[in-house]
């Protein structure tokens, strides 16, 4: 997985032709921001005073710097997303510059501290002005004002200097721990240079949180280099690929989703050079949600990719948010998924979605008269993140529970074989429940998507009875 993650990385740095500011800009974070507060400051000489407050619309285009820090610490730049007005100005903004030894830098806190109740004033008018909808994700930044030419972070030297050098940083250095770097062989090139040990943590890889007790085989955390050494120019390759994977193969968009899951798709090629075939049917999903389906929509793949079907791969991981979003934790993977398979996925869960059996004269039969489509359709609107493609996913999170989920979800993506005993078992538990309460109808919905589920999956031939083990 790393070494697809890095791969990507490489063919993104190349076909986007990314500038090593672009590169260590985390503009993934800002995808759902809208507005930007921005502190304005004059500047005559070394000296700095505050101006005003401007709020803008935030384009990526725009030479704005990001790049978040540790959760109860101050962001590598000053700027910062806003939780509160207050806290965000306080704690992330002023303590920025407080933190810093330059001269300038010491003046600008100076003002921000002697100004802090008319900026705090200044900036809560401006966002109880902003309408509901992008309150969420606002920007607080800062811009600076010499002659007539007011500028951004990104259009001073020496913050683009500390974003590179800061950003670098992390990957070798953890305040809580200290350094962890040396000479060896990268992890992932297998080339001698100076490797660095907190590159995956840095990533958000909580399978990598270097200052766990217990993670490195040594006593000396520092030493985690020579566990998992890799190289500046890997960790940058990662750090492009991971950004690309955020943008665009991760599902579902939104933050708080209706299908419970989080997961990434991630393309592995095997061999050839298809990424150029590959890169605009992946910008497709960008602004994607899950209901569209599992990247089912439309055969996305393409005729022309069909054809490649052997040098490409998918790996499927399923994950959750820790420590305020700064870290993912992998709870299911499922890798070496070729696309020919989810193409004849896709084309089951059409099939059996448009039989006879499941169709509106059969629902009118069971349901009653009123009920209007096939199955699946007259349910879209019933079952949070339904939809037509996405059905039979959307069945297994209601029929199964959560480590049953993800075993099912193993069997079918990697065309393993499952117990059809062991299923009518699962069935027939969520079918009591409503049996227990009288509730005939919701009887009738579990029988009805368990039925259907279980003729997908024998139109996939994944159905055998083998002692209620649940793998071949």
């Amino acid at each position: 997985m790393i070494e697809a993650i890095k791969e990507i990385g490489r063919y993104i740095k190349k076909k986007e032709k990314l500038s090593e500011i672009s590169i260590y800009n985390d503009t993934a974070k800002l995808r759902r921001t809208k507005k930007v507060l921005c502190i304005l400051f004059t500047k005559r000489g070394k000296n700095y005073d505050y101006k005003r407050i401007t709020c803008e619309d935030y384009s990526p285009k725009k030479p704005i710097l990001y790049r978040g820090g540790p959760p109860s610490g101050v962001d590598i730049l000053p700027s910062s997303i806003i939780t509160d007005i207050k806290k965000t100005f306080n704690k992330k903004i002023i303590k920025w510059f407080e933190k810093r030894e330059e001269e300038e830098l010491k003046n600008i806190a100076n003002v921000l501290k002697n100004k802090r109740g008319t900026i705090i004033k200044d900036l809560l008018h401006e966002f109880e002005n902003l309408s509901k909808d992008v309150k969420t994700n606002v920007l607080l930044t800062i811009k600076i004002k010499e002659g007539s030419k007011e500028k951004y972070l990104g259009e001073i030297d020496y913050f683009r200097k500390i974003l590179k050098e800061d950003a670098l940083k992390k990957y070798y250095y953890l305040s809580s721990i200290g350094e962890s770097r040396g000479k060896g062989r990268c992890f992932l090139c297998d080339t001698p240079r100076e490797v660095h040990g907190f590159v995956l943590p840095a990533l958000g890889f909580s399978f990598a949180t270097a200052d766990k007790a217990g993670f490195t085989y040594s006593l000396t955390k520092t030493s985690i280099w020579k566990e998992i050494p890799i190289c500046g120019n890997c960790a940058e390759l990662l750090e492009i690929g991971k950004r690309f994977l955020d943008i665009n193969l991760r599902f579902p968009k939104k933050e708080k989703n209706s299908f419970g899951y989080r997961y990434y798709v991630i393309p592995k090629i095997v061999f050839g050079k298809i990424f150029d075939k590959l890169y605009d049917k992946i910008e497709f999903f960008k602004d994607k949600e899950y209901e569209e389906g599992l990247l089912s929509k439309e055969d996305w793949l393409g005729k022309e990719l069909e054809n490649e079907k052997d040098v490409l791969r998918l790996i499927f991981m399923f994950y959750e948010l820790k420590g305020g979003g700064k870290f993912i934790d992998i709870i299911n993977y499922v890798e070496d998924v070729i696309p020919s398979w989810i193409k004849k996925i896709d084309e089951a869960q059409r099939k059996i979605r448009e039989k006879e059996l499941f169709g509106e004269d059969s629902m009118k039969k069971v349901f009653g008269k009123n009920w209007i489509k096939n199955f699946v359709e007259g349910r879209i609107g019933k079952d949070i993140g339904l939809g037509k493609n996405n059905w039979y996913v959307i069945f297994m999170r209601d029929l199964f529970n959560r480590k049953d989920f993800f075993k099912i979800f193993n069997v079918i993506f990697s065309r393993k074989t499952v117990d059809e005993d062991f299923l009518t078992s699962k069935f027939m538990e969520e079918i009591r429940i409503y049996a227990k309460k009288g509730n005939v109808y919701g009887m009738k919905i579990i029988a009805m998507k368990s039925l259907m589920f279980l003729s997908f999956l024998r139109e996939l031939n994944l159905l055998k009875i083998i002692d209620r083990k649940i793998y071949k």
